[in-house]
């Protein structure tokens, strides 16, 4: 039996980043009016050979269903199936349960890589692996077509950049005890480079978030007691840097869009012009939401205008239980749309305002919460130092996925960004718990 578990662990972590990689690639079917990608087959001979190998006995997956954040989950995905019986169809309904299921499960696997450290070095070298060869076929793809910037011709490929130099940042110029960092930290400002030339403007923000919170995990210093006062203090402090990047950026837009932006559009290449109008035009939008996506030049700000203006709009009309799972595009559909066919909001957070209402929206931001107090509660404690650097990867992992979350609605992909870093952080802390208590156990006998 033990070598079957030894076998099954050795093969879970790069087959879970495998099965990651493949929402990274353009890859998916119809089956049955439900969307199928190679992750999900992936994921279920996974889950089938932690099975077969005993790991879900193991002491780093035991307990999950007591931990809040899998009941909130579970909750979450009991609503989504209800709401769409309510609202929608027998087929929404086991669509919206269905993802959100899997999504735990993935989460519930990751857990158990999360708590060994062999098994966390063997998923992320593979990821790291496969997403720099993601990322640089799509630079030779565009190049080998005579563009130099602007990879946006491969779809879910171009989210690899951002991702890979969010990894890539923490790994690099963050850990106390690699001796791999120089190499790593010159491959995060190369691949940080390219994200910048994908003008995957998203991207952008993603990166930085990532960056600005793993330098704020990495400058809490671990006290000797962990409380709820001693969390809900990191919260604080991290609500007040938020607000106040918030409050630099409504200052600084205005002069930033007087001044700073007609200059670049003149100087800058076309490419990188054209995407920095369309910017403009987007914060000059936001002010008049109604009517400015009528009148702007930029075919890309007008259609993100008019997206959160008819989401807006729809959330208004249904606030508390939203019209109905994986119903943004029939109702989008029947009402008409300037943009043509339109599946999603292209935000994460509208789709959940609009499809499921405030008790959806609810849930699913306290999802987040609850993952990022989870990271600052790990920040608190006295962990090695390269259990640290695990934690600011996780952290990086959070800013980054909730950036997407505000500019993407790609659904597997959005689960995968908050499963990640919840997987990696719950295994890490059982770690933590773990090695702590052995200690103890130690010193007392002694």
């Amino acid at each position: 039996m033990k070598g079957r578990a030894e076998w099954a662990t050795a093969l879970l972590a790069p087959g879970l980043a495998c099965a990651v990689l493949t929402l990274f690639l353009p890859l998916k079917t119809k089956v049955l009016g439900l969307t199928l990608r190679p992750f999900d087959p992936m994921l279920a001979a996974l889950i089938a050979l932690t099975l077969l190998g005993g790991l879900w006995r193991a002491s780093a997956v035991q307990g999950l269903h007591r931990d809040w954040w899998f009941i909130l989950s579970g909750l979450f995905a009991v609503y989504l199936f209800l709401n769409g019986l309510l609202l929608a169809s027998s087929k929404a309904a086991v669509a919206g349960f269905g993802q959100k299921a899997e999504f735990l499960l993935f989460t519930a696997t990751l857990v158990g890589v999360g708590a060994d450290e062999r098994a966390r070095e063997r998923f992320i070298r593979v990821l790291v692996a496969g997403l720099v060869v993601i990322v640089v076929g799509v630079v030779l793809y565009h190049v080998a077509r005579g563009k130099f910037a602007g990879y946006k011709d491969a779809g879910e490929p171009k989210w690899a950049f951002g991702l890979l130099a969010s990894i890539l940042f923490p790994l690099g110029f963050l850990d106390r005890s690699g001796a791999r960092r120089l190499g790593l930290g010159l491959a995060a400002v190369l691949f940080t480079c390219l994200t910048l030339l994908s003008l995957e403007r998203k991207g952008w923000v993603g990166v930085a978030a990532a960056g600005v919170f793993a330098l704020y995990l990495s400058r809490i210093t671990p006290t000797v007691s962990v409380g709820l006062a001693v969390v809900m203090r990191r919260v604080a402090t991290l609500l007040l840097i938020v607000a106040l990047g918030v409050a630099a950026m409504v200052l600084a837009v205005p002069v930033f869009v007087t001044h700073a932006m007609p200059f670049l559009e003149r100087h800058a290449p076309a490419v990188v012009a054209e995407h920095i109008g369309s910017i403009n035009e987007l914060l000059q939008g936001l002010t008049d939401l109604e009517h400015s996506w009528k009148s702007v030049k930029s075919a890309h700000a007008g259609g993100r205008l008019f997206l959160l203006d008819f989401s807006v709009r729809k959330f208004g009309d249904s606030p508390l239980l939203g019209v109905g799972v994986k119903q943004f595009q029939t109702v989008i559909s029947r009402e008409g749309s300037p943009l043509g066919p339109t599946t999603t909001p292209h935000s994460e957070l509208l789709r959940y305002a609009v499809e499921t209402g405030l008790v959806g929206l609810a849930f699913y931001l306290s999802l987040w919460a609850m993952g990022v107090g989870r990271a600052l509660r790990l920040a608190d404690l006295r962990l090695a130092p390269r259990q640290r650097t695990w934690l600011l990867l996780a952290g990086a992992l959070f800013a980054y996925g909730a950036s997407m979350d505000l500019f993407v609605s790609a659904g597997s992909q959005n689960e995968f960004f908050l499963a990640l870093p919840v997987g990696l952080t719950t295994g890490l802390l059982r770690e933590a718990t773990h090695d702590r208590a052995a200690a103890g156990v130690g010193a007392a006998g002694r």
